[in-house]
This record gives structure tokens, sequence and C-alpha cells, in this order.
């Protein structure tokens, strides 16, 4: 399941980070997108491991949140996708880790 949960995560198109904002937006690939029936967000502090947003986004492909970030700390941003295979109790929730850096 592990290598079906890597072709269905996320993929990050865009994105915005700064000490005031970090932000991505991300897509599947166009054979996936009907699998793909919601989306959830979480962004944690890497070192503490602090949740500073978790949030059900639906069926939107991006998502920005506003704070006071420290320069050169690191943080996790996750993007859980629900994918509905052929069968509706085949659900499984993938996701995507993606590690940023606020910059000086």
């Amino acid at each position: 399941m592990y290598h079906l949960g890597s072709y269905l995560g996320a993929s990050v198109i865009n994105y915005n980070i700064s000490t005031s904002v970090i932000g991505f937006t991300w897509g599947n690939s166009s054979r996936d997108d009907d699998l793909v029936t919601s989306y959830r967000v979480e962004l944690t502090e890497y070192r503490t491991g602090k949740l500073i947003a978790n949030a059900s986004v639906g069926t939107n492909r991006s998502f920005n949140v506003k704070s006071n970030f420290i320069p050169g700390n690191s943080y996790v941003y996750t993007i859980i996708s629900t994918v509905r295979l052929s069968d509706p109790s085949e659900t499984i929730l993938v996701r995507a880790n993606i590690h940023c850096t606020v910059g000086w």
C-alpha cells in the first residue's frame, strides 16, 4: 500500500515562505484527481513538534498560515489526502510532508 500512496500524495506546485506567511499550492496527477475526496493540512514547528495549524480544506488545493514566523526556524507542512479507491470502504490517507525553513 505504501507504493500506491507514494503516487497518490499531493505534489507541491508553488509555495510562499516568509516571516509572515507559510503557504503551499499542490496538485495530483490528472488521473488521480477523481480519487482524492478531500485534503487536510497541518503546520508544525520542526524542532518542538508544536502544532501551529490544523485545518480541513475540502477540495481546495492551497492553504496559507499567517503568523510571525522566526527567521531560521524550520517547519513541517503536511498535506493529508483522503483517497477513495474503487470500493467506498477502501479509503486511505496519504501524507505528504514538506520541510521548510524561514529565511533571514
